[in-house]
């Protein structure tokens, strides 16, 4: 997994909201869940499984990006 590759995944789907968590999962929406906090950036300390100089989130936190 890259960064690269969940966006174009992501906004191929139609999403422009695109996250990466635990080195190689990613993740599409449309919003955040009105529960959801902001978590320090050191949290999201994974690398990329695709790209090691990439960040991939963290365990149980994601890297998130928006697409404009």
């Amino acid at each position: 997994m890259t960064v690269e590759y969940c966006a174009q995944y992501c906004i191929g789907q139609g999403f422009f909201m695109f996250g990466l968590e635990y080195t190689k999962e990613c993740y599409c929406g449309s919003s955040r869940r009105a529960t959801s906090v902001a978590a320090p950036e050191t949290d999201c300390n994974l690398k990329c499984t695709g790209n090691n100089a990439e960040t991939c989130g963290g365990p149980s936190r994601l890297s998130i990006y928006l697409w404009s």
